[in-house]
């Protein structure tokens, strides 16, 4: 599987307190979720056509359907089950993917437990405990010049916390001062980069066009 840029990186499942509106409904928020998009590329490259034999067991964890799951034109859909899900991401196109997920849902792991995840921190660790193939920052950082520069200021949630970058050595050093204490980081969007063959900023709009930077763009395995 491509690596995916990641930066850094059991319960029964009832939803909490703060999930449940007035009358006493589950609240779903639709939230921009990194770690969606690893789940789904990873469903990706496990499953890469529909002719493909498709076996949900060899995935880390499934989804306890339905889930829902909004579009970068703000359309939402609910996935009914597994096949559905593929069928979806087979059909993604830059023009149109899939971008959000609304919290809370659960999740069915390999011993056959289920887990409620709660919010994109609670999603990344997971997908880090299934050793989802991810980079650090380092690594990032390392390699972006041969294909872009970030454009500064940026802004990254770190332990669902908003922190603001304004060059390259403040990201270098926030994170060899803190990695210990970090559980999650995820981008802020729209985020500017200029591609080392062109002087016009590029905008990515969110996680899709980020992954498709960098693994498509710039063909970084």
């Amino acid at each position: 599987m491509k690596k995916l840029l990641l930066l850094v990186l059991i319960s029964v499942g009832i939803p909490s307190c703060s999930n449940l509106d007035d009358a006493g409904q589950i609240h779903l928020d639709f939230e921009e979720s990194l770690s969606m998009r690893i789940t789904l590329e990873e469903m990706r490259n496990q499953f890469p056509d529909k002719g493909f034999f498709r076996n949900a067991a060899d995935l880390c964890f499934n989804f306890e359907y339905p889930i829902n799951v909004g579009y970068n034109d703000g359309n939402e859909v609910t996935v009914n089950d597994f096949d559905s899900l593929l069928e979806l991401l087979l059909q993604e196109t830059v023009a149109s993917h899939i971008t959000t997920v609304a919290f809370p849902f659960n999740v069915i792991l390999a011993d056959s437990t289920t887990q409620t995840i709660t919010n994109e921190s609670e999603f990344q660790m997971l997908i880090d405990d299934c050793g989802y193939d991810f980079i650090t920052v380092a690594d990032v950082m390392a390699v972006v010049d041969e294909c872009f520069t970030v454009n500064y200021p940026i802004t990254l949630v770190v332990n669902d916390e908003e922190q603001t970058f304004t060059s390259q050595q403040e990201i270098e050093d926030y994170f060899a001062n803190n990695t210990s204490n970090i559980v999650s980081v995820t981008f802020t969007y729209p985020l500017s980069v200029t591609l080392v063959n062109d002087t016009d900023p590029t905008i990515i709009s969110d996680n899709f066009e980020l992954i498709h930077l960098i693994t498509t763009t710039c063909a970084i395995d």
